[in-house]
């Protein structure tokens, strides 16, 4: 006994039709991909993210272009080089580094309302 659902009755037909038809199918489906292809027109390609992922409007927009205009570059890196030994992944260097990582996390300033801000505050991760 065949039971024919209303699924299998849409696949049937829409199967049968495409064999019946297979120069109007292509036809439909050649213009279909051209209609869509009427939007590469607008088509703009976008490299700043801070336009693909921030929003207009934010904080982090403003203060972003702020620095950019006073320094040329929206993120400003530190680095420190470690060369008081020869080998810097001995035990004693490794301290060293761990105190030096934990004075400049303590680092605490103020803002422009006078509020306390600490290293994580700002801290970029």
């Amino acid at each position: 006994m065949v039971c024919f659902h209303s699924n299998s009755f849409f696949n049937f037909r829409l199967g049968f039709n495409v064999a019946e038809n297979p120069k109007k199918t292509i036809s439909l489906a050649f213009l279909v991909v051209l209609i869509c292809c009427i939007g590469f027109f607008n088509f703009k390609q976008e490299r700043d993210p801070l336009k693909l992922w921030v929003p207009k409007n934010s904080k982090f927009l403003l203060d972003t272009k702020f620095i950019i205009n006073q320094f040329g570059e929206g993120l400003r890196t530190q680095n420190v080089l470690l060369v008081s030994a020869e080998n810097v992944l001995t035990p004693e260097i490794m301290v060293k580094l761990g105190i030096i990582n934990k004075e400049i996390n303590d680092i605490r300033a103020s803002d422009e309302k006078g509020e306390k801000i600490d290293f994580q505050d700002i801290c970029l991760k």
